[in-house]
């Protein structure tokens, strides 16, 4: 089993860095129909609303 999550200013600084140079996806309205639809069609639980923006935001790209 995993042990407790550490986190501090430097392992946010180096989660950044290797962040660093990953294009951003280009947001766009469809984008918040797809998970309007997928929202819709019950097809993820509605506290699961951020997964399916992450889900239409892949979709579309």
């Amino acid at each position: 089993m995993a042990g407790p999550i550490v986190d501090s200013p430097s392992l946010a600084a180096e989660r950044l860095q290797l962040l660093a140079g990953i294009p951003l996806l280009q947001l766009d309205p469809v984008i918040a129909d797809i998970a309007d639809e997928i929202m819709s069609r019950a097809i993820l639980p509605e506290k699961a609303r951020t997964d399916a923006l992450h889900i239409a935001t892949v979709a579309h790209h």
